[in-house]
Order: C-alpha cells, then sequence, then structure tokens
C-alpha cells in the first residue's frame, strides 16, 4: 500500500502549508459500485490526503476489492483499509471513522457516489478565508445506476430558509451531505451519533450551524447515483416509498428529530426551548405514526399469508376432485419422504 511521502522536499510546493484532509468513504455491499468509488477518491487532486476506505462487514466482495485496489495504488495519497468486525450500521460507521480520521478536516463519500478529481480542493478552499466555517457543501449531478446523468442536478443554493440554527431545526434549510466537508473538531464537541439515526443530513445542519457557519460553494463535485441503496429513496421516488414503506419514512423523521434534540439539550441545554418543545411532539407523532403502520403492515401480511392458505386449500381440493385416491395417495407419500430426508440432512 502506498502513501504520501512524509518528506517536505519531496512533496510539491505549498503542500505542506496545507491542513490535512481525510476523505472517508463509507461502503456495504456495494460491489456493483465501489471501484468507481474508490476511483473518485484515489483522482483527487488534494494533497495532503489520508483516504480511509471502510466497509461495514460486506457480505459481497466489497472489502476485498477495495483492498486489491489500495494494494495496487500507486499515487501520493495515504490510503488505509479498515472492516469493521460487525455490521455496525450507518450511523455507528459514521463514528467509528470520524474517531479514527487524522484530517483537520473529513470529506465522506458513499460507496456507490462518484466524487470528481476536484471535489476536496474546491470544499476545502473556502475554510482558509474565514475562521468561523465549519462545513462547506457543493451542488450534486445524478447519475443512474449505469452511471448515466439523468439530467437533474441537486442545488440548495437557493432554499426557502437562510443558513440559520432555527431554519435548520425547522428544517427550512439543510446542507448537501452527499457533496460536504466538515472540521472533524465540530464532531467532537457532541457526543456519537445516536445507534438508531437513519437520516444526517438535518443534524449535521443543525451541528455545524450550532458551532458556527456553512457555506455553498457553486461548483458540481460528486456525481450521485440514484436507484441504488438510500437513494433510491430521493427525489420523486419518496412520494413513492412514502405510499410503500410509511414506517420507514416515520422512523427517518423519528431518529432526524430526537438526534437533533439530544444535540439541542447538550450544546444548549438553557436555550431554543419552544423549538425543542416543537421536537418532542414530533419525535411522537413520527413514533406512533411508526407504530400505525408497522401494525397496519402486519395486518396486511396476515391477509396476504391468509388469502395465499386460501387458494393453497382451493388448489389441493381441485387437485384431489380431478384424481384417482390411488394416485393422491403415492404423490404425497413421495413428498412426505422427501420431507423426511430434508429434515435428516439438516
Amino acid at each position: 500500500m502506498k502513501t504520501m511521502s512524509e518528506k517536505p522536499e519531496q512533496m510539491p510546493d505549498n503542500v505542506t502549508d496545507r491542513p490535512l484532509v481525510t476523505f472517508a468513504l463509507f461502503a456495504y455491499n456495494q460491489e456493483q459500485y465501489i471501484r468507481e468509488a474508490v476511483e473518485g477518491a484515489f483522482a483527487q487532486i488534494y494533497e495532503p490526503l489520508e483516504i480511509i476506505l471502510s466497509d461495514d462487514c460486506s457480505s459481497d466482495r466489497t472489502y476485498e476489492i477495495m483492498q486489491e485496489m489500495a494494494a495496487a495504488y500507486d499515487g501520493p495519497h495515504d490510503v488505509r483499509v479498515r472492516r469493521n468486525k460487525e455490521n455496525l450500521g450507518f450511523s455507528d460507521h459514521i463514528n467509528a471513522v470520524v474517531k479514527e480520521a487524522r484530517g483537520i478536516f473529513i470529506v465522506w463519500a458513499a460507496g456507490d457516489d462518484v466524487s470528481l478529481s476536484t471535489r476536496v480542493k474546491y470544499l476545502v478552499k473556502p475554510f482558509s478565508s474565514n475562521p468561523r466555517l465549519v462545513g462547506t457543501y457543493s451542488d450534486i449531478r445524478e447519475i443512474d445506476t449505469a452511471g448515466v446523468p439523468t439530467g437533474k442536478i441537486r442545488r440548495k443554493d437557493k432554499q426557502v430558509g437562510s443558513p440559520t440554527i432555527i431554519n435548520a431545526i425547522e428544517r427550512r434549510f439543510a446542507i448537501n451531505t452527499q457533496s460536504h466537508c466538515f472540521r472533524k473538531n465540530m464532531m467532537e464537541q457532541f457526543p456519537p451519533l445516536n445507534s438508531d439515526l437513519t437520516y444526517e443530513e438535518p443534524c449535521m445542519t443543525v451541528r455545524e450551524l450550532l458551532t458556527g457557519c456553512v457555506e455553498h460553494v457553486p461548483k458540481i463535485t460528486v456525481n450521485y447515483r440514484v436507484g441504488s441503496g438510500v437513494s433510491t429513496y430521493q427525489g420523486k421516488d419518496i412520494d413513492r416509498i412514502k405510499r410503500t414503506e410509511p414506517a420507514k419514512v416515520a422512523e427517518w423523521r423519528r431518529s432526524s428529530s430526537q438526534q437533533i434534540f439530544d444535540d439541542l439539550q447538550f450544546f444548549a441545554p438553557n436555550n431554543y426551548k419552544s423549538e425543542k418543545e416543537n421536537l418532542k411532539k414530533k419525535i411522537s407523532g413520527a413514533a406512533r405514526l411508526r407504530e400505525i403502520n408497522l401494525r397496519s403492515l402486519m395486518i396486511r401480511y396476515a391477509l396476504q399469508n391468509l388469502h395465499e392458505r386460501i387458494y393453497v386449500r382451493e388448489t389441493i381440493r381441485a387437485f384431489i376432485r380431478r384424481n384417482s385416491p390411488v394416485l393422491i395417495f403415492v404423490i404425497f407419500k413421495k413428498i412426505f419422504s422427501i420431507s423426511k430426508l430434508m429434515h435428516k440432512e439438516r
């Protein structure tokens, strides 16, 4: 595995004056797309750069592919490959990697997205002129599962609300976490993200505005894949997922509202009292909605199972009516023998 030189005289001009940045690539069962994601990380023109390729205990070849690519890498960046001993899930995976990161700034990426080579350069540059800046984010280009641009560019420079803490709490403003860079010490001012967090965008926005300010970079820095992983639930698919999986959407809202409430309580215990009360109501409402939808789902599955059982019963009756008793006896005897054999093999 190749790493960047530790000798300043071997580095390009001015590299030693720049802050170390960690590029964290998070992956889980994404063998189909991981090569493109890793190539995007390796292609970054910013130096000095630490690249962490992190796998959340995938069951496919995602981790092996990352290992192979890291071993073959012959570039200037410091590359590390890591794997969780067990599947930690979305937020605990982030917690683990952030803790290990050595960079002053962290840029994170998903294992199915592709970062442009100038991503880190553009996102880090604004920090040099604004000491209050905690996070930057850019525009993103949508691509489909084959990597073909859909024609849609996601911009967040014009939103309903301005980048204030109140607008972030009320979800009138949010950063693009898919094209994101933030100070590591911002995360160190809070406890680890909640283990059940499933939607980080509003939470990261609130954390950054509690500790400083954010800035939009008017550049496209990421090709954001839709139709794979969590990205399936973006854009127009949100309406579909609200209809087909309302319990999941309710859990997104509950877990993100709980995270924002916990962060406000920790960082500003005596402030934002009315916002905290509103968050409590949202948490309670989302939890109730989730339970209602889960019960509805259980009833739906039960009715579906009942329908299938009735169908099987009627099919057997029709078979019996149309065939001789001897043939039926032979068939069921054969089925019983196969079933016994399978049970013994277990």
